[in-house]
């Protein structure tokens, strides 16, 4: 694993958890989307021998047969793994980049916080802005009042995610893993996390200026886990 777990949160699995549903929510909007590592818990075992939906993206594009200049452009299999990200979605001419992420400091911090590249596509500030504002209100709104904004944030090179991507990318913290509460409590909770992917569509759609009605985020595997009926409102 490339993180510590807290309190039962893994970053590297909620991660894919989360964009489990936000795929599955895009695609039933109509939009092709691009994986960067396996989602599905199901997939099976992957190039490692670990389950495929465990693995970095760097195994990811292994697996799926991508030029050996995507997954091995560093020095460790860590620093791969971040530029692989990007360099997928460059290759294969994305016309966004969502990276999501967890945060953790020193077990005192909480909220959400979304970066953008200082010198990355001029279209990111908005991408950021976007999603980070429906993500805030959508979970202030259903979940927490006082869910706490940390803002839109410029990076200057400090995220290889977003620094190498060639389209508007951002970067979304969640929440922090290491504050027992209110985060990490949250993120046990499978209501959060839903919304936090409807959320994070819907603020895709807003960036586009489309409407995406009757936004869905639970796939069909996992429709035996959970009744929320009000996530659909």
């Amino acid at each position: 694993w490339q993180r510590s777990e807290f309190w039962g949160i893994r970053e590297d699995t909620l991660n894919s958890e989360i964009m489990h549903y936000v795929q599955f929510a895009l695609i039933s909007q109509g939009a092709t989307v691009i994986q960067l590592r396996q989602f599905n818990p199901n997939a099976g075992i992957g190039v490692s021998g670990y389950p495929t939906w465990q693995e970095n993206s760097r195994q990811y594009a292994i697996a799926t047969g991508l030029p050996a200049s995507i997954y091995d452009g560093s020095n460790t299999n860590y620093n791969s793994d971040i530029r692989a990200r990007p360099y997928m979605a460059n290759y294969y001419g994305a016309d966004i980049f969502i990276s999501l992420h967890n945060n953790g400091w020193d077990g005192t911090l909480t909220g959400t916080e979304t970066y953008y590249d200082y010198d990355n596509h001029p279209l990111s500030p908005l991408l950021a802005s976007s999603v980070h504002n429906k993500i805030i209100s959508t979970i202030r709104d259903q979940y927490d009042p006082d869910w706490w904004s940390r803002g839109v944030k410029k990076s200057y090179d400090a995220y290889g995610e977003i620094n190498y991507a060639q389209m508007p990318a951002i970067l979304i913290e969640l929440a922090f893993m290491d504050t027992q509460y209110p985060d990490n409590t949250y993120l046990h909770d499978e209501a959060f996390k839903i919304l936090a992917a409807k959320a994070i569509v819907e603020g895709i759609c807003d960036f586009h200026g489309v409407a995406c009605p009757n936004i869905s985020v639970i796939p069909p595997e996992l429709n035996n886990r959970f009744y929320l009926p009000w996530i659909m409102q």
